[in-house]
């Protein structure tokens, strides 16, 4: 796939505009022209329609769209895990789909989907019987760029460094803990700083959920002083890796408790590190000035979810 027509493609996306799109990129009205062309024939499809007005996606181009803007994340992930420098300098940004204006779009880190679902579900249906409403599951970066255009309503996600005009408010510091099978768990004797002596791999779980937050990912494994590494890019793989002692991760304790303690109970043990050493916040995100339709419930969702933690806390 083409990185230049891909970023071509977006900023046209991005700014309505040849023009624009060819200043913001540094380069030529016919370049840009030319780039895109290329990609459209790789693709085999069409990707913008031109006329007197101007410019806009085609149809294909539109369900292309947030194709483009997950490859391009992804590259930036990868850029972070081999090389560690900052690969999102660039800001690529987009606008969904085709989307209802009245359906009610909430976005959410897919590891906080099995937390939160249920409940959102239920605080819908008894508030607000009527509003249409649709989860979309992203990375945190993927998520705050999708507000900027409009494509998700109100966002729930672990909080990271990159910075958005947009109203946060923290819902919850998610500790994160060692998680190890329960032979490994007696064999450090329940301490985290043991696991040396078990001469198994750190299993870097390859998911943009915790990519966003790579900070947190090279203290952990310098704190732990890690020397052994296994990739492993499922959340079912991971577990069962686990459960089986082939290694050990760290991971938010929410996903343990919402997920492991389903399936893995017998077999994994949670660590929590002495003092409380890491944590991931939870934030919900969501513009100052929301469609009128909307308010009602962005507020109603980030009031039960506060609630929900305050009993956790009290618990």
């Amino acid at each position: 796939m083409d990185f230049e027509g891909l970023e071509s493609f977006l900023s046209v996306a991005k700014t309505k505009s040849i023009s624009k799109a060819a200043n913001l990129l540094h380069i030529t009205q016919p370049t840009l022209s030319t780039r895109i062309r290329k990609l459209e024939e790789e693709l085999g499809f069409v990707l913008l329609t031109r006329s007197w007005e101007g410019v806009t996606l085609s149809k294909e181009g539109y369900h292309f769209l947030p194709n483009a803007v997950q490859l391009l994340q992804e590259l930036s992930n990868a850029s972070f895990r081999l090389t560690g420098a900052d690969a999102t300098q660039h800001n690529y940004s987009f606008k969904t789909i085709s989307n209802d204006p009245k359906v009610f779009r909430i976005g959410m880190n897919i590891w906080l989907a099995p937390i939160f679902t249920e409940q959102i579900i239920t605080e819908m249906a008894l508030s607000f019987p009527d509003i249409e409403y649709r989860f979309v599951t992203r990375p945190t970066n993927i998520l705050k760029d999708l507000m900027e255009y409009e494509c998700t309503h109100v966002n729930i996600f672990y909080q990271n460094e990159k910075e958005t005009p947009f109203t946060s408010t923290p819902i919850y510091e998610d500790e994160m803990v060692l998680v190890c099978s329960k032979k490994d768990y007696a064999a450090i004797k329940g301490d985290p700083k043991n696991v040396g002596l078990l001469n198994k791999p750190y299993l870097v779980f390859d998911n943009p959920v915790l990519a966003n937050n790579i900070r947190f990912i090279t203290s952990a494994i310098s704190h732990l002083d890690v020397h052994r590494f296994q990739e492993v890019d499922d959340l079912n793989i991971l577990a069962s890796c686990i459960s089986k002692g082939i290694g050990y991760s760290i991971l938010p304790a929410s996903i343990f408790q919402h997920y492991f303690l389903q399936s893995y109970a017998a077999s994994t043990q949670m660590v929590p590190f002495s003092g409380s050493l890491w944590t991931l916040p939870i934030h919900l995100e969501y513009k100052s000035d929301p469609d009128a339709l909307f308010k009602g419930p962005i507020q109603s969702i980030q009031n039960n979810l506060l609630q929900f933690f305050n009993k956790v806390n009290v618990s």
